[in-house]
């Protein structure tokens, strides 16, 4: 068995950090964490450069826009954001607040967001304008394609039809959109 060498630590988050983002391009990487503060930090001098701190919301998971600068901030409280000017100072650019618990989500190469939520189901939403496109039906059940319980981690494969799940309910189980 190999085993890993760290490297370096990157302290700051008073809490669990819940997801990091790395800039493919530049030296830096963004974390965001259930203490409510999204860091970006410069890997070139493995400090700070400056932290967001969201009131009441932690930061469930952060992903990058396929081709553009922008990145998406997925909170606790049902709100997704859309920031732009990547590691610059950002701005929000597009907000929008949906009475759904979402647990995580993922952006195909299509530019599709899917959305999984606490209640086992899945969201499809347009990464452009955050607006709410539809749930994912099953021909075979004839409802809501669903975990059994939480969907607690999912990511699209290369191609933008398919994507896996990870469920609360120990299950992994792989989906294909048409």
């Amino acid at each position: 068995m190999k085993t890993a060498l760290e490297l370096f630590s990157f302290l700051g988050h008073k809490g669990c950090v819940n997801s990091i983002l790395v800039n493919e391009k530049e030296p830096f990487l963004i974390t965001g964490g259930r203490d409510q503060t999204l860091k970006f930090w410069d890997l070139r001098c493995n400090k700070c450069l400056f932290s967001i701190y969201f009131e009441k919301q932690s930061i469930k998971s952060i992903k990058k826009k396929n081709g553009s600068s922008s990145f998406f901030l997925l909170l606790n409280n049902s709100m997704m954001n859309l920031y732009t000017n990547y590691f610059e100072y950002p701005e929000i650019s597009q907000k929008k607040k949906y009475n759904i618990n979402y647990s995580c989500f993922d952006i195909s190469t299509k530019g599709t967001i899917i959305i999984g939520t606490e209640l086992g189901e899945f969201l499809q939403f347009n990464s452009n304008n955050l607006q709410f496109i539809n749930k994912f039906f099953s021909p075979k059940q004839k409802g809501i394609l669903k975990n059994e319980k939480t969907i607690s981690c999912l990511i699209f494969t290369n191609s933008s039809d398919i994507f896996l799940s990870g469920g609360c309910d120990r299950s992994i189980k792989l989906w294909f959109c048409y």
